[in-house]
């Protein structure tokens, strides 16, 4: 049983780095592209770049409040409070 949870936190893990991997190199790429385009003169590819840079920066907000609200589930309920209180 251990070692099936250790399994499956371990798959969460490398889910949760792959997200936060996949939106930062959104976030990236995106304003590398946008801002190639630009130089170039390229409107569309630039119009592309930003919505990439968007997509990952609105994918990375969520990831993280996500987090956010998965840590304060686990803690107990006078360390919640103390938490609410910083």
């Amino acid at each position: 049983m251990s070692r099936l949870s250790f399994v499956e936190n371990i798959q969460s893990a490398i889910s949760a780095k792959m997200i936060a991997a996949a939106s930062n190199t959104g976030m990236i790429g995106g304003s590398l592209v946008s801002f190639v385009a630009w130089v170039g003169e390229q409107d569309i590819a630039a119009g592309v770049g930003v919505l990439v840079a968007l997509g990952g920066f609105f994918v990375h907000v969520w990831h993280k409040r996500a987090l956010i609200k998965i840590e304060r589930a686990k803690l107990s309920p006078e360390q919640r409070k103390a938490y609410d209180q910083m």
